[in-house]
């Protein structure tokens, strides 16, 4: 699968500890390393699932302000970045869409198209015929994305499965969402990258499902929804560049040493240790083209034997073995000792904890302490609450740490005031930096310029995003130049439709009609009234008025 091997090294937080010194939680830095793009023999190729919305708010025009009436659908700047992502893939991968409101809607749907055929223009084509109707429900389109990846026949094996979901509303369905609710549901062998469309969505459920999958979740904002290929260009780059699959570290203490395993903190990677803390592991799963992650071991360190037959004779002890394996790694496991100095006598001068190890304990513990604390306390519903248990955590956080040598607070810093106050419009921002720590890879937050710790960014999603701003705006929603009588009508209908539309999203209605009955009804008694002012215009300029 690759040219150059997935690498894996260690940094212990003292390279040295005192022979008669025990250290009930001592931290070891483990990174684990991908290869870069040039470095891979040859590309893995990719069965992809589109899950995008088609529900009736996604007619709504992409810019926020009635004054814009030039402005497209979402629907049309979704088909734009759905097209980049058609001409994007290379021969060999392969696209299913998967179109749906309340349900699946077969007739805007495909099975798995191989892209090296006719598979790219069947899919723009099919991209073309999109139409927004209905409501929205979410799990129906993801469990049909998971069937189509689990009914690939055995020689598909080689191809690496994803799911992309796409969605501007909020589930009207009623399930309840939760990690819990979903675990079982969605499989984490097929990551689901989320993206929100709006500031009408909801962001928990997509951080769940992205959580429950592997995946990210990002998110554009009213402002920048034209910008959503952007996004989904960061995205599409990593997923064309898997360096590795089934990607797993092993880690066993050595007997000897004593050393024990206690507990790994690996974000949003599955992590196991042993009963007796002998032996642990990490499931990485799939990494991209120079991507590199890092986790933090915490082991209990006894003291050293007076004999220390089991040390080298620079009075060096080791610890741990720590392996890495991956799909396709025809050669031997490569296998490295982590090791520290067990001097009979402690040092004069006083030992340093390593920085680079002290910063990643800091990420570790400021992303339970904002998953924990502030999403249970904005899943309340109180949002004020939420930002000042933030602000007060974080200072105390501070406080307990300000002595810690090499540590960037100020940094982290940043980053929780820009938490702060995205508090006060809602939780997407903080789920969008959630997601990119648990996964230690970029999310858009926002905008496509406001990407989620940027050193998660790897050359190839810098470059297809950087291809993706230089494509032209999405076409303007109206045939006529403005300022005819034709064009007022259209704004007018188009102003009452959207004013509808917000109304029927934030205020619950009092009957349930169908979907399709419920939109031509509106649609009539928009165009009537529009008429009628229209015809009462015409009739007020022939009486003088």
């Amino acid at each position: 699968m690759t040219a150059g091997a997935v690498k894996v090294s260690t940094t212990p937080i003292f390279s040295i500890i005192p022979r008669d010194q025990t250290n009930k939680d001592f931290q070891l830095l483990l990174r684990v390393e991908a290869p870069p793009a040039a470095d891979l023999k040859r590309r893995v190729p990719i069965d992809l699932v589109a899950v995008v919305d088609v529900s009736g708010s996604m007619r709504d025009p992409a810019e926020a302000s009635w004054e814009n009436k030039l402005s497209p659908p979402r629907l049309d700047v979704l088909k734009k970045a759905m097209k980049f992502i058609i001409r994007k893939l290379d021969d060999g991968d392969r696209l299913s869409i998967v179109a749906f409101n309340d349900r699946p809607v077969k007739e805007f749907s495909t099975g798995l198209l191989d892209i090296s055929g006719d598979g790219r223009s069947i899919a723009g084509k099919m991209v073309d015929r999109l139409e927004a109707h209905g409501g929205t429900a979410l799990m129906p389109g993801l469990e049909a994305a998971v069937k189509i990846l689990d009914g690939r026949p055995g020689e598909s094996g080689h191809r690496v499965g994803f799911i992309v979901l796409l969605t501007d509303g909020a589930d009207r369905s009623g399930f309840r969402w939760s990690r819990e609710a979903i675990h079982g549901g969605l499989s984490s062998k097929y990551p689901v990258h989320t993206f929100g469309l709006g500031a009408e969505h909801d962001p928990e459920p997509l951080l769940y499902i992205a959580q429950e999958s592997r995946g990210t979740y990002s998110f554009v904002d009213d402002e920048n929804l034209d910008k959503i290929t952007g996004a989904l260009a960061v995205c599409l780059a990593g997923l064309k560049t898997v360096a590795a699959v089934d990607t797993r570290v092993s880690l066993k203490a050595t007997e000897l040493s004593g050393a024990r395993i206690e507990r790994i903190d690996s974000g949003g990677y599955e992590s196991r240790v042993a009963c007796d803390g002998a032996s642990g592991e990490v499931v990485v799963g799939v990494l991209y083209a120079g991507e590199v992650k890092s986790f933090v071991v915490h082991l209990h360190l006894p003291a050293a034997a007076q004999s220390l037959e089991e040390c080298c004779r620079h009075k060096q002890q080791r610890l741990l073995a720590v392996g890495c394996s991956y799909a396709g790694d025809t050669t031997p496991g490569d296998v490295r000792g982590v090791f520290v100095e067990r001097p009979e006598d402690e040092e004069e001068e006083t030992l340093l904890p390593s920085p680079i190890v002290l910063q990643h304990m800091v990420r570790f513990e400021l992303l339970e302490l904002v998953e924990s604390e502030v999403i249970l306390e904005k899943k309340k519903k109180k949002t004020t609450a939420a930002a000042k248990r933030l602000q007060s955590k974080w200072e105390e956080f501070r406080r307990a740490r300000q002595f810690w040598s090499g540590v960037d607070l100020d940094g982290v810093e940043e980053e929780v005031n820009a938490m702060v106050s995205s508090l006060r419009r809602g939780l997407a921002y903080v789920c969008s930096w959630v997601s990119s720590h648990q996964m230690q890879r970029a999310t858009v937050m926002g905008s496509p310029d406001n990407v989620a710790a940027a050193k998660f960014m790897t050359p190839a999603m810098a470059t297809m995003l950087e291809e993706a701003q230089k494509l032209p705006p999405p076409a303007a929603n109206v045939d006529q130049q403005p300022g005819g009588c034709d064009d007022d009508l259209q704004r007018m209908i188009g102003q009452r439709l959207e004013m509808w539309s917000k109304v029927r999203r934030e205020v619950p209605l009092m009957y349930h009609p169908s979907s399709e009955d419920g939109d031509h009804r509106h649609g009539q008694a928009v165009v009537h009234a529009s008429n009628q002012r229209r015809c009462d215009g015409h009739r007020d300029q022939a009486q003088g008025k």
